[in-house]
């Protein structure tokens, strides 16, 4: 079990234990008939669960004002089709959460830019996570959506994809808006974390125009960036994110000069002054002049230390969690560190992503695969990170330990 010290810990960061559940399901008369209408209703720290898709149609989106947590159920994940969500507020101590669930958002015009969004740019005192998630877009005949756009304390995107659709080609449109690829994910805060999971932006469209608006629209628009990030620390591991190819030009005998191929989109993966660390991930880059929609990316390039060898499992109450360390033949294992809150900050070793003073446990582990720590089942646990780094030798030099990458799971019903 995990040690009396840990559980003190956790107690003291632990949620309200009187959460409840709130069902969504429009086919039973005694649930709620709409997110929406769920949300109202409920309290910081409460479930939704959604048992049937396609959420909302009739209303432009659904506004979260509270943390709560919003959970798709079923054999399949549940779709949240066409609106999208705005966090308009946040609950300080209460993770806002998404799990298991489609959000699938359709650009008309009627919608905002974004399938899941802040409404402004202020940063919302609260967290964000998301868990089993796919966001997706989809484009009219002009536009698409970006795909996540949070301005909030912390973000975690743990197991998520977030696909956005190319920007369709069109011959009316001039405007930039119009032209560029959009975003995959821009987020501002003080922290980011990104584990396992995937961030694909839009490419550009080509521009053919058949009207003399193309005097107006000089160069093509630019390729989306899969991150846009203005983050104090941002933390990845295991992920991969692919920048939009820049937007080209059908040139024609009306055509006013040399058209200009738009550039490829940039991602940007910590603020200007933040802390970065990052473990066996990857970048695809966007092309520029040989871009455009449908056509293949450019190179693809490791970014940060090659070697994310732990991952944690599902923190239940009542159930042990699992934590596996994946064989690796130049190092070797040495313990694990088990701690709650995430502060990293840099150490002769690496980077140490648990808060020091909330740092519960150190396990040895000298070797490869499973391990597993008992879980109270407590309901004050519930939404509390708990936080597992690995630590490991590396074979060249035995004797210096190195710290590897963080996992971080959350302690659910």
């Amino acid at each position: 079990m995990i040690a009396p010290r840990l559980v003190v810990s956790l107690l003291s960061l632990a949620a309200p234990a009187l959460a409840i559940d709130r069902i969504v399901d429009r086919n039973n008369p005694t649930a709620f008939p709409t997110l929406q209408a769920a949300l109202d209703a409920a309290n910081p720290g409460d479930r939704i669960l959604l048992r049937t898709s396609d959420f909302g149609r009739t209303q432009r989106w659904n506004t979260v004002s509270k943390s709560v947590t919003i959970r798709g159920e079923g054999g399949d994940l549940a779709v949240l089709g066409q609106p999208a969500l705005e966090i308009a507020g946040l609950t300080p101590g209460i993770p806002f959460c998404i799990e298991n669930l489609i959000v699938h958002c359709h650009s008309t015009g009627m919608l905002p830019r974004a399938a899941v969004f802040s409404p402004t740019g202020a940063v919302l005192a609260g967290e964000v996570i998301f868990d089993g998630v796919e966001v997706r877009t989809t484009s009219d005949a002009y536009d698409v959506a970006r795909g996540i756009d949070l301005h909030a304390r912390r973000l975690t995107l743990h197991d998520t994809r977030v696909t956005v659709a190319d920007t369709p080609n069109n011959n009316a449109c001039c405007e930039e808006l119009y032209r560029r690829g959009s975003d995959a994910l821009r987020f501002s805060g003080t922290d980011l974390y990104i584990e396992d999971s995937v961030l694909v932006a839009g490419s550009a469209n080509q521009l053919n125009y058949s009207t003399n608006c193309f005097a107006l629209c000089p160069e093509a628009g630019s390729g989306g960036a899969a991150l846009l990030a203005d983050s104090g620390t941002t933390v990845l591991v295991r992920s991969t994110w692919s920048d939009g190819n820049g937007g080209s030009v059908q040139a024609n005998a009306n055509w006013p000069r040399a058209p200009t191929p738009g550039p490829a989109g940039t991602s940007r993966l910590v603020g200007p002054n933040g802390l970065l660390a990052a473990y066996a991930c990857s970048q695809q880059l966007g092309l520029g002049d040989r871009g455009g929609p449908g056509r293949p990316r450019g190179a693809t390039a490791l970014v940060g230390i090659p070697q994310a060898a732990l991952a944690v499992g599902a923190a239940r109450l009542g159930q042990p969690v699992t934590f596996t360390v994946a064989f690796d033949p130049t190092s070797s294992s040495l313990a694990m560190l088990l701690g709650f809150e995430r502060t990293p900050q840099s150490t002769p070793i690496g980077t140490l992503h648990i808060t020091p003073a909330l740092l519960g446990a150190v396990v040895p582990f000298p070797t490869h695969g499973n391990a597993t720590i008992g879980v109270p089942n407590d309901p004050a646990l519930l939404g509390v990170p708990l936080v597992v780094q690995h630590a490991f030798a590396r074979l060249a030099n035995p004797t210096v330990p190195v710290l590897g990458n963080p996992s971080t799971t959350w302690f659910r019903r």
